[in-house]
Protein backbone atom coordinates (compact mmCIF):
# COMPACT_ATOMS: atom_id res chain seq x y z
CA UNK A 1 0.00 0.00 0.00
CA UNK A 2 1.18 3.49 -0.85
CA UNK A 3 -1.07 5.95 0.96
CA UNK A 4 -2.00 6.49 4.59
CA UNK A 5 -5.78 6.08 4.24
CA UNK A 6 -5.52 2.59 2.75
CA UNK A 7 -3.21 1.63 5.61
CA UNK A 8 -5.76 2.92 8.12
CA UNK A 9 -8.33 0.48 6.74
CA UNK A 10 -5.80 -2.35 6.83
CA UNK A 11 -4.86 -1.51 10.42
CA UNK A 12 -8.53 -1.41 11.42
CA UNK A 13 -9.16 -4.85 9.96
CA UNK A 14 -6.09 -6.31 11.63
CA UNK A 15 -6.92 -4.70 14.98
CA UNK A 16 -10.42 -6.16 15.02
CA UNK A 17 -9.28 -9.50 13.62
CA UNK A 18 -6.80 -9.86 16.48
CA UNK A 19 -9.29 -9.00 19.23
CA UNK A 20 -11.25 -11.82 20.88
CA UNK A 21 -14.40 -9.71 21.10
CA UNK A 22 -14.64 -9.40 17.31
CA UNK A 23 -15.50 -11.94 14.67
CA UNK A 24 -14.29 -10.57 11.34
CA UNK A 25 -16.12 -13.08 9.18
CA UNK A 26 -15.40 -11.43 5.82
CA UNK A 27 -12.58 -9.23 4.57
CA UNK A 28 -10.88 -8.47 1.30
CA UNK A 29 -7.55 -6.68 0.83
CA UNK A 30 -6.84 -6.79 -2.88
CA UNK A 31 -5.60 -3.17 -2.77
CA UNK A 32 -2.41 -4.32 -1.05
CA UNK A 33 -0.75 -5.13 -4.37
CA UNK A 34 -1.65 -1.90 -6.15
CA UNK A 35 1.27 -0.12 -7.81
CA UNK A 36 1.66 3.57 -8.52
CA UNK A 37 1.39 2.84 -12.25
CA UNK A 38 -2.05 1.30 -11.74
CA UNK A 39 -3.19 4.33 -9.75
CA UNK A 40 -1.85 6.57 -12.52
CA UNK A 41 -3.90 4.64 -15.07
CA UNK A 42 -7.04 4.92 -12.96
CA UNK A 43 -6.61 8.67 -12.64
CA UNK A 44 -6.12 8.93 -16.42
CA UNK A 45 -9.31 6.92 -16.93
CA UNK A 46 -11.25 9.20 -14.58
CA UNK A 47 -9.93 12.38 -16.17
CA UNK A 48 -10.21 11.06 -19.72
CA UNK A 49 -7.38 10.42 -22.14
CA UNK A 50 -7.46 12.37 -25.39
CA UNK A 51 -4.91 10.02 -26.94
CA UNK A 52 -6.92 6.86 -26.32
CA UNK A 53 -8.12 5.50 -29.65
CA UNK A 54 -10.93 3.48 -28.12
CA UNK A 55 -13.31 6.27 -27.15
CA UNK A 56 -15.86 3.81 -25.84
CA UNK A 57 -13.43 2.79 -23.09
CA UNK A 58 -12.86 6.22 -21.56
CA UNK A 59 -15.96 7.96 -20.15
CA UNK A 60 -16.45 11.57 -21.18
CA UNK A 61 -16.06 13.08 -17.73
CA UNK A 62 -16.00 16.85 -17.61
CA UNK A 63 -14.10 17.19 -14.34
CA UNK A 64 -10.42 16.83 -13.52
CA UNK A 65 -8.89 15.20 -10.46
CA UNK A 66 -5.32 15.79 -9.31
CA UNK A 67 -2.79 13.28 -7.99
CA UNK A 68 -4.10 13.61 -4.43
CA UNK A 69 -7.16 11.64 -5.51
CA UNK A 70 -5.02 8.52 -5.96
CA UNK A 71 -5.19 7.96 -2.21
CA UNK A 72 -8.98 7.63 -2.42
CA UNK A 73 -8.71 5.28 -5.37
CA UNK A 74 -6.36 3.01 -3.45
CA UNK A 75 -8.45 3.09 -0.27
CA UNK A 76 -11.57 1.95 -2.13
CA UNK A 77 -9.91 -0.62 -4.39
CA UNK A 78 -11.52 -4.02 -3.66
CA UNK A 79 -11.58 -3.20 0.04
CA UNK A 80 -14.26 -4.73 2.28
CA UNK A 81 -14.94 -6.02 5.79
CA UNK A 82 -17.84 -7.46 7.79
CA UNK A 83 -17.69 -8.15 11.51
CA UNK A 84 -19.66 -8.85 14.68
CA UNK A 85 -18.65 -7.56 18.10
CA UNK A 86 -19.81 -9.23 21.34
CA UNK A 87 -19.01 -7.87 24.80
CA UNK A 88 -20.77 -8.26 28.17
CA UNK A 89 -24.03 -9.55 26.64
CA UNK A 90 -24.09 -6.71 24.11
CA UNK A 91 -23.38 -6.98 20.42
CA UNK A 92 -23.32 -4.95 17.24
CA UNK A 93 -22.17 -5.30 13.65
CA UNK A 94 -19.96 -3.35 11.28
CA UNK A 95 -19.30 -3.41 7.57
CA UNK A 96 -18.21 -1.68 4.40
CA UNK A 97 -17.55 -2.85 0.85
CA UNK A 98 -16.20 -0.24 -1.54
CA UNK A 99 -16.30 0.21 -5.29
CA UNK A 100 -13.49 2.42 -6.56
CA UNK A 101 -14.40 5.64 -8.44
CA UNK A 102 -13.83 4.48 -12.00
CA UNK A 103 -16.25 1.60 -11.43
CA UNK A 104 -19.06 3.43 -9.64
CA UNK A 105 -19.05 6.49 -11.89
CA UNK A 106 -19.05 4.41 -15.06
CA UNK A 107 -21.75 2.09 -13.71
CA UNK A 108 -25.33 2.50 -14.88
CA UNK A 109 -27.50 3.66 -11.93
CA UNK A 110 -29.76 0.88 -10.67
CA UNK A 111 -31.23 1.97 -7.33
CA UNK A 112 -34.48 2.95 -9.05
CA UNK A 113 -35.15 -0.80 -9.21
CA UNK A 114 -35.71 -0.63 -5.43
CA UNK A 115 -38.18 2.28 -5.32
CA UNK A 116 -41.42 3.39 -6.92
CA UNK A 117 -41.50 6.36 -9.30
CA UNK A 118 -43.58 8.35 -6.82
CA UNK A 119 -40.72 8.27 -4.29
CA UNK A 120 -40.12 11.91 -3.32
CA UNK A 121 -36.39 11.56 -4.05
CA UNK A 122 -36.76 9.64 -7.30
CA UNK A 123 -35.08 12.35 -9.41
CA UNK A 124 -31.96 12.11 -7.26
CA UNK A 125 -32.06 8.35 -6.83
CA UNK A 126 -32.03 7.80 -10.59
CA UNK A 127 -28.55 9.39 -10.74
CA UNK A 128 -27.01 7.72 -7.69
CA UNK A 129 -23.92 5.55 -8.09
CA UNK A 130 -23.12 3.09 -5.30
CA UNK A 131 -19.63 3.24 -3.80
CA UNK A 132 -20.27 1.43 -0.49
CA UNK A 133 -22.24 -1.82 -0.41
CA UNK A 134 -22.81 -2.03 3.33
CA UNK A 135 -23.96 -5.31 4.84
CA UNK A 136 -27.19 -3.68 6.04
CA UNK A 137 -30.07 -4.83 3.84
CA UNK A 138 -30.98 -2.24 1.19
CA UNK A 139 -28.40 0.24 2.47
CA UNK A 140 -25.77 1.84 0.24
CA UNK A 141 -23.32 4.73 0.36
CA UNK A 142 -23.91 6.69 -2.86
CA UNK A 143 -22.76 9.63 -4.89
CA UNK A 144 -25.02 11.76 -7.07
CA UNK A 145 -23.41 11.91 -10.50
CA UNK A 146 -24.89 13.15 -13.74
CA UNK A 147 -23.12 13.39 -17.07
CA UNK A 148 -21.50 16.79 -17.26
CA UNK A 149 -21.01 17.12 -13.51
CA UNK A 150 -17.89 18.73 -12.07
CA UNK A 151 -15.44 17.20 -9.62
CA UNK A 152 -17.46 18.93 -6.88
CA UNK A 153 -19.63 15.81 -6.84
CA UNK A 154 -16.96 14.36 -4.57
CA UNK A 155 -17.36 17.29 -2.22
CA UNK A 156 -21.07 17.59 -1.52
CA UNK A 157 -23.21 14.98 -3.24
CA UNK A 158 -22.91 12.05 -0.83
CA UNK A 159 -26.01 10.15 0.28
CA UNK A 160 -27.03 7.12 2.29
CA UNK A 161 -29.73 5.06 0.59
CA UNK A 162 -31.51 3.24 3.41
CA UNK A 163 -34.49 0.99 2.69
CA UNK A 164 -36.08 3.21 -0.01
CA UNK A 165 -35.26 6.42 1.88
CA UNK A 166 -32.54 8.87 0.93
CA UNK A 167 -30.43 10.59 3.57
CA UNK A 168 -28.09 13.43 2.62
CA UNK A 169 -24.75 13.20 4.43
CA UNK A 170 -22.74 16.23 5.47
CA UNK A 171 -19.59 14.58 4.19
CA UNK A 172 -17.27 14.75 1.23
CA UNK A 173 -16.17 11.49 -0.40
CA UNK A 174 -12.83 11.69 1.41
CA UNK A 175 -14.51 12.48 4.73
CA UNK A 176 -16.81 9.48 4.27
CA UNK A 177 -13.80 7.17 4.04
CA UNK A 178 -11.94 8.74 6.95
CA UNK A 179 -14.97 8.68 9.23
CA UNK A 180 -15.73 5.08 8.33
CA UNK A 181 -12.38 4.24 9.94
CA UNK A 182 -12.81 6.67 12.85
CA UNK A 183 -16.17 5.10 13.81
CA UNK A 184 -14.79 1.61 13.15
CA UNK A 185 -17.34 0.96 10.39
CA UNK A 186 -20.17 0.40 12.90
CA UNK A 187 -23.44 -0.32 11.11
CA UNK A 188 -25.37 2.88 10.35
CA UNK A 189 -22.48 5.16 11.42
CA UNK A 190 -23.37 7.35 8.44
CA UNK A 191 -26.59 8.51 10.10
CA UNK A 192 -24.57 10.46 12.64
CA UNK A 193 -23.42 12.74 9.81
CA UNK A 194 -26.93 13.63 8.67
CA UNK A 195 -29.25 16.33 9.93
CA UNK A 196 -30.64 14.99 13.25
CA UNK A 197 -34.18 15.83 12.14
CA UNK A 198 -33.71 13.81 8.98
CA UNK A 199 -32.77 10.60 10.80
CA UNK A 200 -34.81 10.92 14.00
CA UNK A 201 -37.16 8.18 12.73
CA UNK A 202 -34.32 5.66 12.99
CA UNK A 203 -34.29 5.41 16.78
CA UNK A 204 -33.40 1.70 16.73
CA UNK A 205 -30.37 2.23 14.51
CA UNK A 206 -29.23 5.30 16.45
CA UNK A 207 -29.53 3.57 19.80
CA UNK A 208 -27.51 0.68 18.42
CA UNK A 209 -24.77 3.20 17.63
CA UNK A 210 -24.89 4.35 21.24
CA UNK A 211 -24.40 0.73 22.28
CA UNK A 212 -21.48 0.41 19.87
CA UNK A 213 -19.85 3.54 21.31
CA UNK A 214 -20.21 2.29 24.89
CA UNK A 215 -18.81 -1.12 24.00
CA UNK A 216 -15.90 0.23 21.95
CA UNK A 217 -14.96 2.65 24.73
CA UNK A 218 -14.64 -0.28 27.13
CA UNK A 219 -12.78 -2.58 24.75
CA UNK A 220 -10.37 0.14 23.62
CA UNK A 221 -10.01 2.55 26.58
CA UNK A 222 -6.81 3.96 25.09
CA UNK A 223 -8.53 5.04 21.86
CA UNK A 224 -9.90 8.50 21.18
CA UNK A 225 -13.63 8.23 20.47
CA UNK A 226 -14.31 11.94 20.95
CA UNK A 227 -15.76 12.29 17.43
CA UNK A 228 -18.12 9.37 18.04
CA UNK A 229 -19.17 10.88 21.37
CA UNK A 230 -19.74 14.35 19.89
CA UNK A 231 -21.84 12.99 17.05
CA UNK A 232 -24.02 11.02 19.47
CA UNK A 233 -24.46 14.20 21.52
CA UNK A 234 -25.55 16.13 18.43
CA UNK A 235 -28.31 13.56 18.00
CA UNK A 236 -29.20 13.82 21.72
CA UNK A 237 -28.17 10.23 22.36
CA UNK A 238 -25.77 11.12 25.18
Amino acid sequence: MIYDLANKFKDLKNELDNNDHFDVYARYDDNEDLMQAQLNNQLINLNGDDEDEDESYVPEYTFGLDDSFKELIEATWKNMMQYECSFENQSFYGSYSFNHPYVFIDEKPWLTDLVEEDNKDYEIIKNLRVFDNTNVKYQFGCINYQKGASKEIFEKEIYLFHDEHLIHLNLTFEEYLNNCVALMACENWQMLFADPNEVSRYSKELNQLKTAYNVLSKIFPEKDFELFKNKLSEHKLL
